[in-house]
Formats: C-alpha cells, sequence, structure tokens
C-alpha cells in the first residue's frame, strides 16, 4: 500500500516530537546548574581563588614572629676562628694564651647548634603593601569566579532560548511543509486531467523544495544545540529535552532596567579594571617606601662544643636595620610604578565605557524586539487569514496552486518572523541582565518562568 507524501511526514514530525517528549524535559535553571557543577573553567577559577586566599593568609601571618633552627660543623687552624671558637666552647685556658699557641693553635672542630626569633618592627610599610595587594588578588579571584559563572549562565541561557526557537520553527515549518504536500497531492489529479498549468505546478514545487530546505537548516541548527549543551552538561545530545515555550514574556509591560538589571558598577570586568588600577596605586606608594630602612628585633641562644660531649650555650638579643643606600634602579622602578597606575586608570575607564556601550546595545536590541512584536503578531494573523482566503478559491478554480504554496511560505515567514521576535525579546532580557553583572541564579530562574506560557 502507498502512503501519500503528506501523510509520511506528518507521521515523521509526531514520531520526532513524541521521542522528545518520552524524555525528561531539562528546565533552564537545571540546564545551567548542570553546566556549573561540571564546567572546568569554574573549577579552575575557585582553584586560583583558594590560592588568592592562601596567599593572602601568608601575609597576614607575616607580622608574626618567625622561629629558625641552625646547626653546622667547622674545622679549621685559623688564628682568630681557633681563639673564637675556643671562647665559645669554654675550653680556653692559660695555655692558649702562649705565643705559639696564637699564631699557630692547630686545627680546631666546632659543632654549633641554635634557635633565634625574630620580629619585624617596622618594614618600610613594605609588608602593608603586598597585604594589600594580597587582599585586592583575593577580590579580583572572586570575581574571577563570579565571571566564569556569569559567562557561562549566558552562554548556556542563549543556548536554551536558541533551541527553544528552533526547535519552535522546525515544528512550525513541518506542519507547513505538510500542508503544501495535501495541497500539491489535490494538484497532482488536477494536473493530470490538464487543470493545472504545468508552469505553476513546477514553482509551486520549487516553493515546496525551500520550505524542504528550511526545515533541514532548522533541523542542523537544533542538532547543532544539542550538541553544544551535550559537551556543557557532559551528556548524550539525544537525551536532552528542553522545558518550555518562547511566548511573549508573562512580566513584559512591568520589566524595568533598574529592577532586572544590577547596576554598570557590579559587572565583574568593571570591578577588576578597578582592583587593577588600586592594585598599580599600592605599587607605586611601595617603590616610593623602598629607600626607608628595614627594622627587625631579634634574640637567639647558640650552643658550641669540640665534640658535643659539652654545649655551652651563649645568649644575644638586639635590634638589626639595613638602609638601602644609592639605589640606581630607585627613580627607574619609581616611574614604571607611576606609568603602570596611569595605565591601570586608563583601563579602568576603557572598560567601564566599553560596559556601558554594551549595556545600551543589549537595551536597544530588547526595546526594538518589543517593538517589533505587534508588527509581527499583525504579520501572522494576515498571513494566516491570506491561506484561509486562497484554499477555497484555489479548490473552486479560482486560484493557482502557486498561488497557495505562496500563502503557504508567507506563512511560514510570518511564524519564523514572531518566534524570532520572541527569541529577541527572551535573549534581549537576559542579555541586558549579564550586561549589568546581574546574572545569577535569581536572574535564571525569571528567565526560566517566563518560558512556561503557551505559544498562541
Amino acid at each position: 500500500m502507498r502512503f501519500p507524501i503528506h501523510f509520511l511526514s506528518v507521521l515523521a514530525v509526531a514520531v520526532i516530537f513524541a521521542a522528545f517528549a518520552d524524555a525528561a524535559a531539562l528546565t533552564l535553571p537545571e540546564a545551567v546548574d548542570a553546566a556549573l557543577a561540571r564546567n572546568p573553567g569554574t573549577a579552575a577559577a575557585e582553584a586560583a581563588l583558594r590560592a588568592a586566599k592562601a596567599e593572602r593568609s601568608v601575609w597576614d601571618l607575616s607580622r608574626l614572629p618567625v622561629l629558625r633552627a641552625k646547626a653546622g660543623f667547622t674545622r679549621g687552624d685559623d688564628p682568630v676562628y681557633v681563639f673564637g671558637s675556643l671562647l665559645r666552647q669554654g675550653d680556653f685556658g692559660p695555655a692558649n694564651f702562649a705565643i705559639g699557641a696564637l699564631n699557630d693553635p692547630g686545627a680546631l672542630n666546632d659543632f654549633s647548634s641554635g634557635i633565634e626569633i625574630g620580629v619585624p618592627v617596622f618594614t618600610g610599610f613594605q609588608l602593608d603593601s603586598r597585604r594589600r595587594l594580597a587582599r585586592v588578588s583575593e577580590r579580583q579571584a572572586e570575581l574571577g569566579v563570579f565571571a566564569g559563572r556569569q559567562g557561562l549562565r549566558e552562554s548556556v541561557v542563549d543556548l536554551y532560548l536558541r533551541g527553544l526557537m528552533i526547535e519552535a520553527l522546525a515544528h512550525s515549518l513541518a506542519a507547513r511543509i505538510a500542508s503544501a504536500e495535501v495541497e500539491i497531492g489535490s494538484a497532482d489529479k488536477l494536473k493530470a486531467r490538464g487543470l493545472v498549468l504545468g508552469s505553476d505546478y513546477e514553482a509551486a514545487q520549487a516553493v515546496l523544495g525551500g520550505l524542504r530546505v528550511r526545515l533541514e537548516e532548522a533541523n542542523s541548527g537544533r542538532e547543532a544545540i544539542g550538541r553544544t549543551l551535550g559537551v556543557l552538561l557532559a551528556r548524550d545530545p539525544a537525551s536532552i529535552t528542553l522545558s518550555g515555550t518562547l511566548s511573549s514574556p508573562t512580566d513584559d509591560a512591568g520589566f524595568q532596567f533598574t529592577k532586572s538589571a544590577a547596576p554598570i558598577d557590579s559587572r565583574p570586568d568593571v570591578r577588576r579594571a578597578a582592583l587593577n588600577a588600586e592594585a598599580a596605586a599600592a605599587v607605586r606608594r611601595a617603590e616610593r617606601m623602598t629607600l626607608l630602612p628595614r627594622v627587625e628585633a631579634f634574640g637567639g641562644i647558640e650552643t658550641h662544643s669540640r665534640d658535643l660531649s659539652s654545649n655551652p650555650a651563649t645568649r644575644m638579643v638586639g635590634v638589626r636595620a639595613s638602609l638601602a643606600f644609592g639605589d640606581p634602579t630607585y627613580l627607574s622602578r619609581t616611574a614604571a610604578a607611576k606609568a603602570r597606575g596611569e595605565a591601570g586608570a586608563d583601563e579602568a575607564r576603557r572598560v567601564r565605557e566599553a560596559a556601558e556601550i554594551e549595556l545600551a546595545r543589549a537595551r536597544s536590541a530588547y526595546e526594538g524586539a518589543a517593538r517589533t512584536l505587534p508588527l509581527a503578531e499583525q504579520m501572522l494573523r494576515r498571513a494566516r487569514a491570506s491561506i484561509e482566503k486562497f484554499r477555497p478559491l484555489y479548490r473552486e478554480g479560482r486560484q493557482s496552486i502557486l498561488e497557495v504554496l505562496r500563502a503557504e511560505s508567507g506563512l511560514a515567514d510570518a511564524e519564523e518572523a514572531r518566534l524570532r521576535t520572541f527569541y529577541g525579546l527572551h535573549a534581549g532580557r537576559a542579555r541586558v541582565i549579564a550586561a549589568s553583572g546581574g546574572m545569577d541564579e535569581e536572574a535564571v530562574a525569571e528567565i526560566g518562568k517566563n518560558l512556561l506560557g503557551e505559544l498562541q
């Protein structure tokens, strides 16, 4: 038995969508959470944050006393070395004052050991600068985690929205093709009776072919999105089914940028650029202070022995200072630090300006989609009305099959235009939020809620 082509097309579409319906639908927040849970970039950023926290702890603890242990063995016959070693070992006697013993004492062993504790008293503000830079690095690492998460959320949200759009587009095109094939089937019978012009029939077939090409392109796009999500979510693309429908956002009329978008200063790149400028300023201050002295308080105990049979101890406490005189690199280092500070401040302004431009473009795109929606809805209504008027006229012989297929193609164009407008609304809202630095869990949940409507 030979099945009509349009019946097979409808059956294939039904099987595809039934298979999708059988799989567990994945909501937008679930897709984002799954991507975040296994993303290597997020893991790397979190590891960098742990390293920055540990580095900050190093400089926070650098103010505490440091205990050092030391041990050594020496042997020599240098008169000064032997004289001093005998004194430290407690073995110096009257015989050691003999001229011969003083000038040619013979080799002497010295086993030494000791402990010393040192406390930084003044570091020329270098320790404070290092601590300040470590805190800045930690905050930058925190922003790196946030930026990585926000960027991944934005990518997954856009993929998800495009997936819904292309899936709906494929469904729409399949319906138009099935309808067109019915009309072509009736035209076959009329053509056999000589009631349809051959040129109109061939042109109608070309229009139908164009619809089929568009469907294949939509299916290819859907496959690409599925494979990309499969990589991001570490899942088999065939097991991924998106949940939701692109339609007019339920709260579109009340959408306010000031409420749904965070201030521009909350963007991670803007904040990181400001922190880079702050770090450059801290380095400049540190370089200017390098000529100041370093002061350390210390205390220690040492033991010396010729053969380890006894270990007399000596004690010493004191304060020592060091000061660099005539550093030939000082002027160059401070000039370089000043230039880096100016570059950091200029870069912070550049990043902020770029962020403002990105936000302005995102707002304009969203507002443009909002203005386009009524036009797309009107276009769809007229296209639907057109096809409903052409069908009876065609069946009465007052219109050609070509006009009917053109009406089907026009309806497909109108449905696609509305779907792309819906995508522009949802994606535009998401880009406004992301461009403002507010793409967090709450924002993803808000976007996901607006996908629960039904496409009319």
